[in-house]
């Protein structure tokens, strides 16, 4: 009981993120749309170093509707926000400052926005995944808006700043790879012209998004309803969209000159981009049309890296199903490169196979890791720390990838079965509620060889397209060769670079 217990409390503590490189609200909680934070280089993950900054300086632009017109602005959007320890303790809060400096083309109207959040967190387990709830309150807003000679400025008393409300609430479920959030935005502003109050704007809206090492992405959807006082008639209903995305894509470059070492490189870019479109529903008839509905686009210089060269691979053919996964995932260093080592036809172990997709996932153990690791107790039973994969079984675990077998056991050298990989690749990517059905049946022909345990995981996997089969069958029991889990990883990969991002996207 007492080693559980340690194991527990230890595993508490040494919980770090893995794979989160940017948090909700990269543009805000303003309606206005940011370029994002791009997604870290291979070389920063294999090092260890691929920490979210706590400062963020980004191009930024917003549609400001306050005058009742819409004005496009743009500047920069600076976010400062230490959120690890959303991700190591239980509970806990954390602040946050945007400051916002932008301007419309012709410099009739700027934009001074400075907010500071508190967010108030709770952390809980399941068995493959941490929830995270936050609830973020206002605790300074501060803004002057300048229009034509006008200046509005935000009345923090009376926009009911102070008294405890939230401005949006979050949950997030952290699965071992991936994490998923959701969330709500509510608040009221009231704008004055000297002394007297000139406009309110009441936001209601909801947002969503992932992250992940391939891409990531954030949508949100606000309604705005701009009110006059007094003699002011207006009132407007404004519905605004921001989105911000980012992935990743790979390509293959020939060497052009002839005698050369290598016959080519892989090439990886980041593409990064945001954009916001609105539409005016209630009717002003001192409006154009082109006023009353519009989108702009945010994009950035998009960044690129040459990754690890392909060696030549006797060993597999240049017909084989598999080389190019191979040789993908050699260059982003995911597979061992070495003929040795690498028999394309040979059963891969449970233990090689769950590096892989460590690696893949950046689940990886760094040296501060290791270092900690070293003052823990083993967690299974047939992997101590001189096992050369013990590491990433326990950052594995740690992430709530594995849990092992039998008696606290994870058998790192046995055969992976077909079922296993898929169970562990939708795990990985925490999807098993697209499977969740009292008896799911796949539509695959030898669904009944199936073993009840793996059949959420399969049924979800052929719900997003990641598990195709041969023939129409998917062979749960055969033993996954190391060429086939190159390929059924690098599908994943694929999966992640872009058509996840698509099922994301706004508009």
């Amino acid at each position: 009981m007492f080693k559980r217990i340690l194991i527990i409390i230890l595993t508490i503590v040494m919980l770090i993120p893995t794979s989160i490189y940017a948090s909700q609200g990269e543009s805000g909680y303003f309606g206005g749309v940011s370029e994002g934070v791009k997604l870290p280089k291979s070389l920063n993950q294999q090092m260890g170093n691929a920490v979210v900054n706590k400062k963020q300086i980004l191009d930024y632009k917003e549609i400001v509707f306050v005058t009742g017109v819409p004005i496009e602005v743009a500047g920069i959007i600076i976010i400062e926000r230490d959120n690890s320890k959303v991700y190591t303790d239980v509970n806990g809060k954390y602040t946050e400052k945007y400051t916002i400096n932008a301007s419309s083309f012709d410099n009739l109207t700027t934009l001074e926005r400075v907010v500071t959040l508190e967010t108030m967190f709770t952390r809980t387990e399941s068995d493959y995944s941490y929830q995270v709830n936050q609830n973020t309150s206002v605790k300074s807003w501060d803004e002057i808006l300048k229009v034509n000679g006008n200046e509005y400025v935000v009345d923090e008393l009376a926009s009911g700043f102070g008294r405890g409300e939230n401005i949006a609430s979050y949950i997030e479920d952290k699965t071992p790879g991936i994490s998923y959030y959701n969330g709500n935005i509510s608040y009221n502003l009231i704008y004055k012209m000297g002394d007297t109050r000139f406009r309110q704007i009441s936001v209601s809206g909801e947002t969503y998004g992932f992250n992940q090492p391939w891409s990531k992405v954030e949508n949100q959807k606000f309604m705005m309803n701009i009110e006059g006082f007094g003699d002011d008639k207006i009132n407007m209903t404004v519905e605004v969209k921001p989105f911000v995305k980012s992935y990743k894509t790979i390509s293959y470059d020939n060497t052009a000159p002839f005698p050369i070492s290598f016959a080519g490189s892989y090439t990886q870019k980041f593409i990064t981009e945001g954009g916001l479109e609105y539409n005016i529903l209630t009717n002003h008839q001192e409006l154009t049309q082109k006023q009353k509905k519009g989108k702009l686009l945010l994009t950035s210089t998009n960044d690129f890296e040459k990754l690890k060269l392909p060696r030549q691979m006797s060993y597999v053919s240049d017909n084989h199903f598999a080389k190019e996964d191979i040789q993908k995932l050699m260059s982003m260093d995911i597979i061992e490169e070495s003929s040795l080592d690498y028999q394309p036809y040979q059963a891969i172990s449970r233990g090689d196979f769950v590096k892989i997709l460590c690696k893949s996932m950046n689940i990886i153990p760094d040296e501060e890791f290791i270092k900690n690791s070293k003052k823990r107790s083993i967690v299974f039973a047939d992997i101590d720390e001189n096992h050369p994969l013990y590491y990433y079984t326990l950052k594995a675990y740690d992430a709530k990838l594995v849990q092992g077998v039998g008696l606290s056991k994870f058998d790192p050298e046995k055969p992976l079965k077909r079922e296993e990989a898929f169970t562990l690749l939708i795990r990985v990517i925490g999807l098993e509620r697209l499977g969740a059905n009292k008896s799911p049946m796949t539509k695959f022909k030898d669904n009944d060889e199936i073993s009840p345990w793996a059949k959420e995981a399969i049924y979800a996997g052929s719900r997003i397209g990641l598990f195709k089969g041969n023939d129409g069958r998917i062979s749960p029991k055969a033993y996954v060769t190391k060429a086939e889990s190159a390929a059924i990883v690098n599908r994943l990969i694929d999966y992640l670079r872009k058509d996840i991002v698509n099922n994301y996207k706004q508009y």
